[in-house]
């Protein structure tokens, strides 16, 4: 059973793409019956299984996926291949973003970025003091290395870092 439609007359444009709003069909979590929720591009961005939602302004498009109970909330812009599974909330006002197919999936947001299991605030790698502790994994650090020019311009691109 369907938990949502598209309201195809609240669209939005958005990178060149055409978003819908959402509107609840029942009841389910704290969601109620007819109650609007965030964009979307199409179904494929979040199931009707279990009590996953896009929340206020938020958005989802491209590839991305929202599934299980996640929830995508306030600004939040999940695009790209990126999934927002199990109980994982993504808030804030700068999107997120997820790059596979790569030697190590890395994953940007509001002020992290993740390089396979390697964490660090976006902060320390624009100033390059995370790459100290990266050293630690010698397959992370030689990808940052051989990447690390093209990922801090596309952060400095899509970000105000403090």
């Amino acid at each position: 059973m369907k938990k949502y439609k598209l309201i195809k007359t609240n669209a939005i444009e958005f990178n060149g793409k055409t978003l819908y709003q959402i509107k609840a069909l029942r009841n389910f979590a704290n969601i109620k019956i007819n109650e609007l929720g965030g964009y979307i591009e199409s179904e494929y961005n979040l199931t009707h299984e279990g009590t996953c939602w896009v929340y206020g302004n938020a958005k989802v498009c491209d590839y991305a996926k929202v599934r299980d109970n996640a929830k995508v909330c306030d600004n939040a812009i999940v695009y790209g291949y990126a999934i927002v599974c199990d109980n994982a909330i993504v808030c804030g006002k700068y999107p997120v973003l997820l790059l596979s197919g790569l030697e190590f999936k890395i994953t940007i947001t509001d002020y992290h970025i993740t390089i396979g299991c390697y964490t660090t605030t976006l902060k320390q790698i624009i100033n390059e003091s995370g790459e100290r502790s990266m050293s630690e994994n010698k397959d992370t650090l030689l990808f940052w290395n051989t990447n690390k020019t093209w990922i801090i311009e596309l952060i400095k691109a899509n970000r105000i870092v403090e």
